[in-house]
């Protein structure tokens, strides 16, 4: 009996041994390769995203038709949000935000080798692009601020109006820079309450 529980000991003793070694093992940094993390951070509310940006990116309002699928930081400093169209779950939109003095719209869109075509809608100067059957891109800046949006599963129609009527003035109400007008002449402008 006595000569049992030695044995049961001495293999429990081995077996941490062993489990000891191999963590030791296991632990060790690999030699010649570091890995580079990700950029792109996943947030799960719109608000959380934004305070790790220190700005509101630009969104799409659920009376646009479209749910939001994911809100994602790329870097720190660009914000990357994903939505579904409402019953159409092949149209998906993606919407990049960042602040012009970090990175520039083409940087921000992240789409190379393609014909850029320039055109105005409202009142703002953009790139659109289509990227194939059914998917188009779009950059521009106001403000502060520059914008990427790529939408798939949409007719080239129904891409232009989520920009005129929905992203592209959101931008124009929301992200534009607004001058207060100096005094000229010892002349204050007055704007009437009617």
């Amino acid at each position: 009996m006595f000569s049992l529980k030695t044995k049961q000991l001495f293999a429990a003793s081995v077996s941490l041994l062993i489990l000891g070694a191999s963590s030791v093992v296991a632990g060790a940094p690999a030699t010649g390769r570091e890995q580079i993390p990700n950029p792109i951070v996943s947030y799960g509310t719109y608000g959380s995203a934004a305070r790790v940006l220190g700005f509101a990116p630009l969104t799409l309002s659920r009376d646009s038709g479209y749910t939001p699928e994911g809100y994602s930081v790329i870097g720190g400093r660009s914000a990357d949000l994903s939505f579904l169209r409402l019953g159409q779950p092949e149209a998906k939109v993606r919407i990049r935000t960042a602040l012009k003095k970090e990175i520039s719209k083409e940087e921000l869109s992240g789409i190379y080798g393609v014909e850029w075509d320039k055109q105005r809608i409202n009142e703002t100067n953009m790139e659109i692009a289509q990227l194939g059957p059914q998917s188009y891109a779009a950059r521009w800046e106001t403000g502060n601020y520059v914008f990427a949006v790529q939408g798939q599963g949409m007719e080239p129609a129904a891409f232009r109006s989520l920009l005129t009527n929905s992203l592209v003035e959101d931008t124009e109400h929301y992200f534009a820079s607004i001058q207060k007008n100096p005094v000229k002449d010892g002349k204050k402008t007055v704007y009437s309450n009617l």
